[in-house]
């Protein structure tokens, strides 16, 4: 099943050449643990983010595995050496299945 699971990403357009530049991603999901109850005393079923992965030109360079432990909509803050232009893929599944993915072009200058 694939849905389509929203995200912010906040990168550089144009680095130079072996700099090193932050990317900060946040990603809209509940985040449901499986202890809350809807309207109709029913309990949500258990559903959270439970793999993210960010490549550069092909190569993963970031990767987490997610559990109940993690906030809604969460965040993260990593950093990455510039080598080439290309794009940065981010990627990230839920327990239902649902996946997500959003790209950042990156030009890199001498």
């Amino acid at each position: 099943m694939t849905s389509e699971l929203r995200s912010r990403i906040q990168a550089p357009a144009s680095v130079r050449r072996g700099e090193v530049f932050a990317v900060r991603v946040t990603l809209a999901h509940p985040m449901e643990t499986g202890f809350r109850y809807d309207e109709h005393g029913r309990q949500t079923p258990y559903n959270v983010i439970n793999a993210f992965t960010c490549s550069y030109n092909g190569t993963a360079v970031f990767s987490a595995s997610l559990t109940s432990g993690i906030a809604a909509n969460p965040g993260f803050q990593f950093f990455i050496r510039a080598r080439d232009g290309g794009e940065l893929l981010f990627e990230w599944r839920d327990d239902e299945g649902n996946q997500g993915t959003a790209r950042h072009a990156l030009a890199v200058t001498p």
